[in-house]
């Protein structure tokens, strides 16, 4: 089962503010999400409330603008995991990814197989498949996507021979997607589940 994640907890007045306005972003771009106008106009009058407040800096009003805020991030995040019900794991997380939430699976033990993490230069990650093969006979292709709901916008990235590689020159601020297949002589396996990756 998958979970919607709603990103409340621990986040100041101003990264809620943020938080609003990238949900707002990323949904009303989405065409998936036509079917949540309401919801999104309710964000967005409880974002616009809580800038307002925040830049006033009277706890008191912040405190009751922050819980309206709140309130309408959740009911989203209720809109979602609706939506996600009945669909595959892989799917949902990415409808939710789409929407600018994170997500977590319950209720099942899930290894990831692939992993992805900042790479030691600016705007670079490190992908690493974490069930290498012990065959020294493998490749593995590397693919890459910001469209996670487009199956034809994956593009090929880097072959390697390893199972770890660097990916450089990515866009700070932007969401990526990676899987990766692996190649030994003539067979390919599938991709695998696709891991994203905030670059920074």
């Amino acid at each position: 089962m998958i979970i919607v994640k709603n990103g409340l907890r621990g986040k100041s007045a101003s990264e809620k503010v943020k938080l609003g306005g990238n949900i707002s972003t990323k949904m009303r771009e989405n065409p998936n999400f036509e079917d949540a106008e309401e919801l999104l106009d309710e964000l967005d009058s409880a974002t616009e409330a809580l800038l307002k407040a925040n830049a006033r800096g009277k706890a008191k009003a912040i405190k009751v603008k922050v819980k309206l805020f709140n309130v309408a991030v959740m009911a989203i995040a209720l809109y979602l995991q609706a939506r996600v019900i009945g669909l595959p794991d892989n799917l949902g997380i990415q409808l939710i990814h789409a929407a600018g939430f994170e997500a977590k699976r319950k209720g099942s033990i899930h290894i990831a197989v692939l992993a992805a993490k900042k790479g030691d230069s600016p705007q670079s990650a490190v992908l690493r498949r974490k069930v290498p093969e012990k065959n020294k006979n493998y490749a593995y292709i590397w693919q890459v996507t910001t469209n996670i709901l487009d199956e034809n916008s994956w593009s090929y990235i880097k072959f390697s021979t390893v199972a770890t590689v660097d990916i450089p020159n990515l866009v700070a601020g932007t969401r990526y997607w990676f899987r990766v297949a692996v190649v030994q002589g003539q067979d390919m396996s599938e991709y695998t589940d696709a891991v994203s990756f905030i670059a920074q």
